[in-house]
């Protein structure tokens, strides 16, 4: 028997007494049947929810198993007691449901959105988290100058656009220095940005994953 975590995504309702987790796991996005999680005295009810980080033990890993032996490892109770929190880390689950990821980044991706959830400021983090999963999903953001005078950033080109430029901008410079901040900086080092640059970064998101993913993130809304 082997063991294994997983972040629950979504959960719905199966043959009455049931419930289908689709879960982020370090080996890739699965489905658990929780038998019996819909009754009120059963032992997965609890662990069986949106936004808990569980343990539970397997055969044979595949696209869809039974959940055996889990147990809780964070059900985020702090961050689920407050709806602004609750919807910062719903951004990152989000992103993890709706997009197709290469086999070999789970593990990386799966580390990182525990990291994003785990980090004081999930404000801050879960969008950290949303830039840097563009590079896994091949439409990251060209950020690197050459050392000509940057003027902002384009959604529709996805990278830095030059002073002397004549292409749109979303971005100013100094908006665009936040998003560098936000997106090579480690979680874990991350700093707070005032309202008004959190809103323009939150906007600049939905539109480019919008834009180049045709995924238009309710969290962000």
């Amino acid at each position: 028997m082997n063991k294994i975590t997983g972040l629950i995504l979504k959960t719905q309702t199966y043959r009455e007494t049931s419930r289908l987790l689709q879960t982020y796991t370090p080996l890739g996005k699965i489905t658990l049947n929780a038998k019996g999680a819909e009754k009120i005295n059963n032992k997965d009810r609890i662990l069986s929810q949106y936004l808990t980080y569980i343990e539970f033990e397997y055969t044979e890993f595949k696209e869809f198993m039974t959940l055996k032996n889990a147990v809780i490892i964070d059900s985020y109770q702090k961050t689920k007691s407050n709806f602004q929190t609750v919807k910062y880390a719903s951004l990152i689950l989000e992103i993890l449901e709706r997009v197709t990821l290469g086999s070999e980044d789970h593990e990386t991706i799966f580390n990182l959105a525990i990291e994003a959830l785990n980090y004081q400021n999930i404000k801050i983090s879960s969008l950290s988290f949303s830039l840097k999963m563009l590079y896994y999903l091949g439409y990251g953001i060209d950020l690197k100058g050459d050392g000509r005078k940057i003027k902002g950033v384009s959604i529709n080109l996805g990278r830095l656009i030059y002073e002397e430029e004549s292409y749109q901008t979303f971005l100013n410079y100094e908006q665009t220095i936040k998003l560098l901040k936000l997106t090579y900086t480690k979680i874990n080092n991350l700093d707070d940005f005032d309202d008004i640059i959190i809103k323009t970064l939150k906007e600049f998101i939905s539109k480019y994953y919008e834009y180049h993913l045709n995924i238009k993130l309710n969290a962000l809304k």
